[in-house]
């Protein structure tokens, strides 16, 4: 999940897979949500769970990467990916 991006249908059963594991017994014992979802996905200082919404993680994630292919000037990997993907190198002092 850190390094591909997921489709949202992926993310949605991503999040179906947590809600039962939150408001399902067992599969055959289902009970009604009490909270709402989003509700359950706000902060906890905004009276929330405090959990993540999936799709918006997987957006972050990919976007840490992208930041670090185009800043990070140490490490091979963001110069081995931009030389072969980006075609955008930097000089090396």
């Amino acid at each position: 999940m850190q390094s591909t991006m997921l489709l949202k249908s992926i993310c949605l059963e991503i999040e179906k897979i947590c809600r039962n594991f939150i408001w399902v017994d067992n599969e055959h014992d289902k009970r009604p949500h009490l909270v709402q979802w989003k509700k359950c996905c706000q902060q906890r200082m905004e009276e929330g769970l405090g959990l993540r919404n999936i799709h918006c993680l997987n957006r972050a994630f990919m976007m840490k990467l992208g930041w670090g292919i185009l800043n990070d000037n140490t490490t091979l990997w963001a110069e081995v990916i931009r030389v072969k993907y980006v075609h955008y190198q930097t000089i090396s002092s």
